[in-house]
């Protein structure tokens, strides 16, 4: 695992940030509504950023596999305690390392690309 630009601030904030509400609860809801659309019952999914993994537990029940990953081992932690759907994995992984395990129908990054150090290469990695 390569050292990720800011890993030592999400495993430093991570217990604050899963105490945190959710700041805005009308977009997430409508998000959350949005994806749940596009899926289906037998899609394998990856999360790639899943912080505290509310999303994973929200949407994962409603697919074959949720695998939600973080590179943050404190987020994972933190996900990984809460109960969840038999179908969502939470494993720790940054983004370019986060396809191990697929193929994938659906790959999910949400507020995490402007955070990656070589975009490209993930999206490359990624569209595999």
């Amino acid at each position: 695992m390569t050292d990720t630009p800011g890993l030592a601030f999400w495993n430093r904030v991570a217990d604050r940030y899963a105490a945190r509400p959710v700041r805005e609860p009308e977009a997430y809801e409508d998000t959350l509504a949005h994806v749940a659309a596009h899926l289906a019952r037998s899609d394998r999914v990856l999360e790639i950023g899943c912080g505290t993994g509310s999303t994973a537990l929200r949407l994962g029940g409603g697919v074959a596999l949720w695998r939600a990953t973080d590179a943050s081992p404190e987020m994972i932690r933190i996900a990984g305690a809460k109960p969840a759907p038999a179908s969502v994995r939470f494993a720790q992984a940054e983004a370019g390392e986060a396809v191990e395990g697929g193929p994938f129908d659906v790959v999910c990054a949400f507020h995490l690309l402007h955070l990656v150090p070589d975009l490209e290469a993930t999206l490359a990695r990624i569209h595999v």
